[in-house]
């Protein structure tokens, strides 16, 4: 029966997967025309593959693999940065295109209103705290 206690580490994993978990269907960005973005709208593959992370980190807290949830957490934090990275790219890219046809002063002062439009929304912090949950889990010392 004392085995059935939950400790404070795997409370802490099964908090940092609801938070994963939340991130990826709550909205990340808020793009004007679109209107709010969710991370799996945007990034389909990599938040199938954080979700499976996610039931792994709270299913790996009840185990003593204190590495796989290290690993877990290097991984969740490495597909965040290739989608931050990958976001970053798209965002120059279009401004690149923008930038290289609009030649009036009135469609680039439209560009810079619309790129400066474009907002954070509080999903991304979900996903971040899910992050700094998971390390801090597999950081914890029984």
């Amino acid at each position: 029966m004392n085995n059935l206690k939950i400790k404070p580490h795997q409370l802490v994993s099964i908090f940092a997967s609801t938070a994963l978990i939340s991130g990826v269907f709550l909205p990340i960005l808020s793009i004007p025309f679109l209107g709010d973005q969710t991370f799996y709208q945007n990034q389909q593959y990599i938040s199938i593959f954080i979700i499976i992370n996610a039931i792994l980190i709270s299913f790996i807290s009840f185990t003593r693999l204190k590495i796989a949830l290290w690993l877990l957490a290097l991984m969740v934090s490495g597909s965040l940065i290739y989608a931050y990275n990958d976001f970053q790219g798209t965002m120059s890219e279009f401004d690149n295109m923008m930038g290289d046809g609009v030649s009036s002063e009135f469609l680039k002062k439209m560009k810079n209103s619309f790129m400066a439009s474009i907002e954070i929304k509080y999903g991304i912090y979900f996903l971040i705290l899910g992050v700094i949950l998971t390390f801090l889990s597999a950081a914890w010392k029984k």
